[in-house]
């Protein structure tokens, strides 16, 4: 952020002077100067101790910054009492920005004790006083419903108010609710203007969403262009979800020229951020070797970050890699990894969970509990589960096929 054109070094030097004089703003503008970089290295801790100084004379806003910058980070050896101390007085003579900072301390359990309630209450107050932020996080309780009813309608109302005050997240929130119809009448014309509003402001989840509902051409004609352009901005910032889809976008010259090793450029981004898709996509793409140099080594790590994070789909490619091998330690391998994607809902795991259980595969040889297994698959329309129950049922004896069909029992592991 450019410093203000009155803010050079010779200012600097003055409002320095100032502030050791006991200038109450000109101590607040320090702060200002080294939170934001204004020319002076940017430094939270000394942003912090100015700030600080301010609030501790009574400068409402300065008690608020020395909170937020607090809270950010960075700020080694501050007085943290003394600034939640000072927020904590300026709340209570009606500040709302501080009064929707103390209620979001109070939900976060930040500095003082985790108390719905008196977040609530300050969130109230602070949304009553015109604070956007305040609006925002009381209507992000009444859409989810911590610590007070439900309310979708509710949270529209206050989403709306904070999106016409410029505030980001509300204005994203405000698009989501109007492209799902979510405590509103649905409407994607009006989702992308505050998708929109919250992309232009350079806020790069809205950028993403609205590049997704350009690309689907639900609210306007749809214009592939401008929809890479919104998701590669969004990409840009480190959105790894955006990331995903950019390599998607390149792999299939949408939007785009399609080229391959920017497709796996941003697919390695993502999956080096953590997000499991990419990682799942990145081990299948490395494995086939077809748009890309096959690496098997590289391919098996990717499969291993994505089935640890809880992708199903990797956790049974990965089992289906150990149930082949001979050893009994993989082949117990494979049945925890089939285990872990069945109990996730994944049906060809719950398939090959009760494989394991009729062949004593890397679990106990059980029949009952292979009959269970495919039972579970078999009625969430799994044909080859359905197809092994019936070969099954016709192999057990009554007593013990009495004792698989009984519905209070679960499958074990």
């Amino acid at each position: 952020m450019p410093a203000p054109k009155h803010i050079d070094d010779k200012a600097i030097a003055r409002l320095q002077e100032a502030a050791g004089g006991g200038d109450v703003q000109a101590s607040y503008q320090l702060g200002e100067c080294f939170a934001k970089g204004w020319s002076v290295t940017r430094d939270a801790g000394v942003a912090f101790g100015w700030y600080l100084q301010a609030a501790e004379a009574g400068h409402p806003q300065a008690a608020f910054r020395a909170v937020t910058v607090y809270l950010a980070g960075g700020v080694e050896g501050g007085d943290a009492s003394a600034a939640f101390a000072a927020l904590i007085r300026v709340a209570e003579i009606g500040h709302p920005d501080s009064e929707a900072l103390l209620g979001w301390c109070y939900q976060r359990g930040l500095e003082v004790t985790v108390d719905m309630a008196r977040a609530l209450g300050w969130y109230r107050r602070a949304a009553a006083g015109g604070s956007a932020a305040g609006r925002y996080n009381l209507a992000m309780c009444l859409r989810h419903g911590k610590g007070v009813e439900t309310d979708e309608a509710a949270a529209v109302a206050l989403f709306e108010l904070a999106a016409e005050q410029g505030y980001a997240r509300a204005q994203l929130n405000l698009g989501r609710a109007l492209a799902e119809g979510r405590g509103v009448d649905r409407d994607p014309t009006a989702a992308l203007h505050w998708y929109r509003c919250a992309a232009e402001r350079g806020y790069a989840k809205a950028q993403y969403n609205l590049g997704l509902l350009l690309a689907g051409g639900d609210a306007a004609e749809q214009d592939d262009v401008e929809a890479a352009q919104w998701i590669e901005a969004a990409a840009e910032q480190g959105l790894a979800k955006a990331q995903f889809t950019l390599a998607s976008l390149y792999r299939r010259g949408l939007g785009v020229e399609k080229d391959t090793a920017q497709a796996l450029a941003w697919l390695e981004k993502s999956a080096h951020a953590g997000y499991t898709k990419a990682q799942y996509q990145l081990s299948k793409l490395l494995s086939k070797g077809d748009e890309i140099a096959a690496d098997e080594p590289a391919a098996r790590r990717w499969l291993e970050a994505a089935a640890s994070a809880g992708h199903a789909d990797a956790q049974y490619r990965l089992a289906r890699r150990f149930i082949v091998m001979a050893e009994p330690e993989s082949q117990r391998t494979a049945y925890r990894w089939f285990k872990r994607a069945a109990d996730d809902g994944h049906l060809p795991a719950a398939y090959s969970v009760g494989v394991c259980h009729l062949k004593g595969k890397g679990a106990n040889k059980d029949p009952v509990q292979a009959y269970r297994w495919f039972r579970r698959a078999a009625a969430e329309g799994y044909d080859s589960a359905q197809k092994a129950l019936e070969k099954l049922e016709r192999k057990l004896d009554p007593t013990t096929l009495a004792r698989a069909r009984d519905s209070d029992s679960r499958p074990a592991g």
